[in-house]
Parts: structure tokens; sequence; C-alpha cells
């Protein structure tokens, strides 16, 4: 396997052990399509795409099944093989569910979803709380513990969120982007991203097939 490929490989390794614990509904998969010359690597059950000029790219999917209504949740990375730096953000990536072009959404707009995500499931787990006396102490102490594991669960996320970032001759950069809900007409329809590395363009693919 070519060099570059592993360094961005061990890269997005990190990523996807933070991603441990995560669960998300089913209703379609989302399955990577290579295009020629392009590499698929398998990363903790996580299939990537590899696209390769000078520069490279590794685009995975965190879900492999998502419901309709639900927000499609990507890793990616970009590998700076040329002589000058290259700056790299969600504004170097355009993505569209077939011919229609979707909203990826911005570092900020993906850490307020996070946030509100994480309250979200801790006031669920809130609800589990005994009102008996008798077993009051042990479900708070409970809820405590599993507030703590839940926030730092979301805290992790929030840390591997793409951002702005100058990437330097020889280096690899790389986080999560959310994109816009899959609507039952994208089911059937590629998921592609064009990702702006320098001066190249590389283009990932993703089939997205209605679950059995």
């Amino acid at each position: 396997m070519n060099k570059r490929i592993i360094l961005t490989t061990l890269f997005l390794s990190i990523l996807t052990i933070l991603l441990t614990g995560c669960v998300f509904p089913t209703s379609a998969s989302i399955k990577p399509s290579p295009l020629y010359g392009q590499e698929v690597l398998k990363i903790k059950d996580l299939n990537f795409i590899g696209s390769k000029d000078t520069n490279v790219a590794l685009v995975g999917s965190v879900l492999t099944s998502i419901e309709v209504e639900n927000h499609p949740i990507l890793m990616v990375s970009a590998t700076n093989n040329s002589e000058n730096p290259i700056e790299f953000s969600t504004m170097n990536i355009r993505a569209s569910y077939g011919n229609r072009s979707i909203n990826i959404y911005t570092e900020d707009e993906f850490s307020e979803y996070l946030e509100w995500e994480k309250h979200g499931e801790i006031r669920s787990s809130s609800s589990n709380i005994s009102m008996s006396p008798a077993n009051r102490y042990l479900s708070i102490a409970s809820y405590l513990s599993g507030t703590a594991v839940i926030a730092d669960r979301y805290n992790k996320l929030q840390n591997a969120i793409l951002r702005n970032r100058v990437i330097e001759p020889g280096e690899t950069y790389g986080g999560l982007i959310m994109l816009q809900k899959l609507q039952h007409n994208d089911i059937g329809n590629p998921l592609i991203l064009r990702l702006l590395i320098g001066s190249e363009v590389h283009e990932i693919r993703f089939s997205i097939l209605k679950d059995a």
C-alpha cells in the first residue's frame, strides 16, 4: 500500500476509536463506490476510500447505515505532498446526493448540533432516576456516572470536528463533517464529495442503498 495512504489511515484510526459507543438508527446503507484507481481501506470495521494524486484524500462514512431525515457524518482527511502550504476546511468540500447539491455544516453549526444532542441524551437519562427513597441514592449515582460518560463521548466528538487549518508540506490533517439530512428521494442516488486539496479535485462516491 502507498506510504501516503498508510499515514492517512493511521490518522483516521484515531478518529474511529473516538466514535465507539455512538448508536445511530438504520434504514439505508452507505457503501463505498470507488472510482478507477481509488482504494477501499477497512479501518475499525469502517470502509474508507483513498484518492491519490500528488496529494491524498481519504473519506469514510461514520454511519454504515442511516435513517431518512438523519445527517450523514463523514471522516475526511487531506495529505499535503506538495511544496506549499494548503488551507483546508469545509469550504474546500462540495457534496451532493446525485445531482442535488447539499449543505455541509460549518464547524460551529456541527458543534452546536452535538451540544444539543448531548443535552438531549442527558435529559433522557435523568428520567430514569428512581423516586423511591430506597433506590434514589443509587439511581442518582448511576445517573451522574452515566452523564460523565455521555459528556466525555461528545467532548471527543467535538474535538474531532474538521476545523479550518493550514496543512504544511508533508502533513496530514482531517476530521468529521456533517451533511444535510438524507431524504427519501436521495436513496438510490450516489453521495458525491469533491475535495479541493491545493489545485487538485478529488471526487469520492458512496452508494446509498435501501436496506432489505
